[in-house]
């Protein structure tokens, strides 16, 4: 195979038998030039729609529970919701005050597009999960195209984000310049990748969470993420570990045990009280454990476990 990167044609076995959510084994293979790393055999874009198409019962790819009520369904995210308002306030330093018009690539329930209707943008957003979308159109009233970015029909967005979506795609190179194609020029692209040269995937190796075929294709180091995006007609505005993407995501359980409890109260008075407790979990796992991760990665200058972007379209590709 080609590197989708930078064109080589010498790749190196990383990892050999890791067991995919298919239960089908895949090999990790890296490129011997640019460090970017993919599985082997690719699965094929019929493959894949038919994974993304599965039925989660009530859930998506992300656990997030489907409430029967669209407020609990937004109070139990709220933090998720939270996030994604301070990815956008990253790029506000870059952004004019006209460039309104945005997409969301991998969007699944929408809660980017959620998050940019608050602050002011035209917001829309694309998934191949039609579950993600219609518990998104449901609960938090945003608009989604079942698809990928091909299926989008519009080419003049000012911003497009893309958040831990690139490593799921087949074709890396082709859909980057799908973004480009899709944006105004000088329009900005938004995103971030789990990060193949951090410090958390090197200390796990082939037991690193995010190595999760086929759902997880692409694993991107920083040069090999800005040789592609520089080669595909953006200038790097900024590029690297942000405190969002530098630790590692824990997931111990019990708010998800939570989210059901809280879905089957009739009562309002316990309702409100479970609600609360999950809030307060969820601050403390924030500031708690992810804060003081996160300090000692930034001090230290580690590669975390993330990689998130803010990239601008040059005016003429």
């Amino acid at each position: 195979m080609v590197c989708p990167v930078c064109s080589g044609g010498d790749f190196r076995l990383t990892y050999e038998g890791i067991t995919g959510i298919d239960n089908q084994q895949y090999d990790l293979i890296t490129c011997a030039s640019c460090g970017f790393a993919t599985v082997s055999p690719l699965p094929s874009a019929a493959a894949l729609a038919e994974f993304y198409s599965a039925n989660r019962e009530s859930r998506t790819k992300s656990n997030i529970y489907e409430h029967g009520d669209a407020k609990d369904f937004i109070d139990t995210n709220k933090s998720v919701i939270e996030d994604n308002l301070t990815l956008l306030s990253l790029i506000e330093p870059y952004r004019s005050s006209g460039q309104k018009r945005l997409l969301d690539v991998g969007c699944g329930h929408g809660f980017m597009c959620y998050a940019a209707k608050l602050c002011g943008f035209d917001a829309h957003g694309v998934d191949m999960d039609a579950d993600a979308k219609r518990i998104g159109a449901k609960h938090l009233g945003v608009d989604i195209t079942t698809g990928t970015i091909e299926d989008v029909a519009v080419h003049d967005f000012d911003v497009i984000t893309e958040i831990m979506t690139l490593e799921h795609v087949r074709e890396p190179r082709e859909h980057v310049g799908e973004v480009a194609h899709r944006l105004v020029p000088g329009g900005l692209y938004v995103g971030s990748v789990p990060n193949f040269g951090g410090v958390y995937a090197r200390l796990r190796g082939r037991k690193w969470y995010h190595l999760i075929p086929p759902e997880h294709l692409n694993y991107f180091t920083v040069p090999a993420l800005t040789r592609l995006l520089e080669s595909s007609g953006f200038d790097i505005l900024s590029i690297g570990t942000i405190p969002l993407y530098a630790a590692p995501t824990l997931c111990f359980g019990v708010r998800s045990r939570l989210n059901r409890l809280i879905d089957r109260q009739g009562n309002t008075v316990t309702k409100k009280a479970l609600l609360g407790l999950y809030r307060i979990l969820t601050l403390l796992k924030r500031y708690v454990i992810y804060k003081p991760l996160n300090f000692l990665i930034l001090t230290f200058a580690l590669p975390g476990n993330g990689i998130f972007w803010v990239a601008r379209k040059r005016e003429a590709i």
